[in-house]
């Protein structure tokens, strides 16, 4: 959805912290939503990853708040 999202509000350039698989593992189901919607297209000129290890120093602390994981 917020790819999407993205796309229909003419934003040039998307940048990331967290892969899918990262996502998942808080609860974001975005594999699934794939996997029922048909997989994603390469987006590498349209996406790119950036500061990882940041984002997932965010998702700890997520995790740590006990947090209701859906």
């Amino acid at each position: 959805m917020c790819l999407a999202a993205c796309k229909w509000a003419n934003i040039e350039h998307i940048y990331y912290g967290c892969t899918i698989a990262d996502n998942s593992d808080i609860g974001f189901r975005d594999t699934q939503i794939d996997k029922e919607l048909g997989e994603r297209p390469d987006e590498t000129d349209y996406m790119n990853e950036e500061d990882r290890d940041a984002c997932l120093q965010l998702f700890e602390e997520y995790r740590k708040m006990n947090a209701v994981i859906y």
